[in-house]
Order: C-alpha cells, then structure tokens, then sequence
C-alpha cells in the first residue's frame, strides 16, 4: 500500500493544530492537566502514526470529541496531583481514541486515562484493563456495574440426569431477567458471563448461593416448562430428568479495582 504524502502531511497538520487547541487554549478547565498528561506519551514514535489515520474525517471527529470527554474528567484533577500517564496504558488509549465510537466504551477508555493521570489513583489504573475493555462489547459495559451494585446474583445452570447414574448434561444458564433490560441483545447474558468471567472480572461460582432460595424457584419456575419440552423433543434427553444447580455471580477483586479504575459504578 502506497501513502499519499500530500494526504499524510495534512493530517500531521492536523493533528498539530489540534493538539495546539488543546494545549494552548490554557482557559478551558482541564487543558493545562491534559498537557501534563500526556506530554511524554505524545511524544513516542508509537503516537506518529495516529495523524495518519486522521486522514478520515470521522476519525478526526470522534478523537475531538474523546479527547474532549477526557479533558472534562481531568478538569477535576488538581494541578499538582496531575502526574504523566504510563505509556503502556496512554499510547493503546489514545490510539483508540481515534475511532471508538460507543459512548460507553469511550468513557472507559477515558476513565481509565483519567485515572492513569492522577496521583491519587494511579495505583487502580493496570495496563491489562485496556485490554479488558478491548474485549468487551457496549451490553457488557452496562452488566457490569449492574452485578456490581447488586454485589451477588443468582446463577442457575439447568441439568439433564439420569436417576442412579453419574453425568450430567447442561442444558444452559439463566439469572434474572432484569439485568437484561434495555441491552441491545438481551438473549446474550450468558455469553456476556462467560466472557467477563473469562477476562477474569466476574465469577461464577457454584459451590454458593444467596440466602433468598425465592430468587432461585422464581427461575426454577420460568425456566422449567420451556427446557423439558426441548427435553422431550431431544432422543437423548428423553429419559433423564431435569435438575438445576444453584449458584451466584459476584464481581472479583480484580473486577473491583477495574471498575474503580474506570469510574463505572
């Protein structure tokens, strides 16, 4: 692939003037803390290529505006508490920045930018959560602070058995149908689950479950009827019974520091 030269030294310009707006315009709160910030991660030869693809204009549109929503977490910052954001952590976000367009994956990214910029909570801020967020989609951005403020919620993993028999099959796993509400795709908890307990933010754990057994028989219940017909319509299913195990979800240490670190409670 061949650059256009014409096209890459515009959008340095570009890029120059913006980063001038940004720290020269020293009356808007939060410019002079960006500046600090940032100075040695915009000044590694890894950032050199960010003007390349402002070429595009929504690019340049969307790092404005994520830029923007980063300068108003800094304007909290005092001075003297800005310190500059580890690289490790700065250069992949700012990279994102350039075309990351959901509102809620943005506010990580700049959260957590945030946090990797002031003294006070800098110790929160671990270079794996760029990653994390990498690997998270909108709906999970919205689930996690849910299971957060709940702190546990009920599992529940439907089991077909054979009476007398070792082995199980699972036919699925359900929580409440309320920390879907008003995701985009609702029918994905489960996937959604697995993966943040995967990126080791949640946990499942089977081996406990919440004191309120009515939450569980509230599941037991919806989910019972729907599951033994897929049962009886299934040759080998037919002759096991169905049983559920109950469980919880609960957020892990590593979970907890993530979303102090990306101000996402």
């Amino acid at each position: 692939m061949t650059l256009d030269l014409a096209h890459v030294a515009d959008a340095f310009s570009k890029f120059t003037g913006l980063l001038e707006t940004i720290y020269a315009d020293l009356a808007q709160p939060g410019v002079r803390q960006v500046g600090k910030a940032l100075e040695t991660s915009l000044g590694l030869g890894n950032t050199l290529l960010i003007p390349i693809s402002l070429v595009n204009e929504r690019a340049r549109i969307l790092f404005t505006q994520n830029m923007d929503k980063y300068r108003k977490e800094m304007e909290t910052v005092p001075e003297d508490e800005v310190i500059p954001a580890a690289p490790e952590i700065a250069v992949p976000i700012i990279e994102k920045l350039t075309y990351v367009s959901d509102e809620k994956l943005s506010d990580l990214y700049t959260k957590l930018l945030a946090s990797a910029s002031d003294k006070r909570r800098v110790k929160n801020a671990h270079p794996s959560f760029v990653n994390v967020i990498n690997n998270i989609s909108p709906d999970e951005a919205i689930l996690l602070p849910r299971i957060y403020r709940e702190g546990r919620v009920p599992y529940l993993t439907a089991l077909a058995q054979r009476i007398g028999e070792p082995g199980t099959i699972s036919l699925g796993n359900a929580t409440e149908d309320r920390l879907a509400e008003g995701l985009v795709f609702e029918e994905n908890v489960s996937a959604y689950l697995a993966n943040l307990s995967g990126l080791g933010i949640l946990e499942v754990d089977r081996t406990r479950w919440l004191k309120d057994v009515t939450r569980y028989e509230a599941l037991e219940k919806d989910a019972t009827p729907l599951i033994e017909l897929q049962m009886r319509s299934t040759p080998h299913l037919r002759d096991r019974e169905l049983h559920f195990q109950r469980g919880i979800v609960e957020i892990t240490a590593y979970g907890i520091v993530f979303i102090t670190a990306c101000g996402h409670q």
